[in-house]
């Protein structure tokens, strides 16, 4: 597990199975994530995530599909990978 207090902008996470996720980030590599983000975002269902380029977002990627961002306190109920730390904080979404 990972203490949200040793994680600062641009670390670079590791992702695994039933995990809560103690910052916003976004994923660099993916291996069939999926994230349940209801107490979040109010989706239903776990949402699939699927990893982008290091380096290769724009503003753009917020539309990208399957959505690449893992929520600070979305919890993992499939996969792993490996995540940038965007924001942390009170900073977070």
């Amino acid at each position: 597990m990972i203490d949200s207090a040793e994680v600062v902008t641009g670390d670079l996470i590791e992702i695994q199975k039933d995990m809560r996720i103690v910052a916003d980030c976004i994923l660099v590599s993916s291996n069939a994530m999926s994230c349940e983000e209801a107490d979040l975002t109010g989706e239903p269902e776990p949402r699939f995530k699927k990893a982008v380029a290091f380096g290769t977002w724009n503003a753009d990627v917020a539309e990208t599909k399957p959505c690449p961002f893992l929520l600070k306190g979305a919890v993992t109920n499939a996969g792993n990978g490996r995540a940038l730390v965007v924001t942390v904080g009170k900073n977070t979404n």
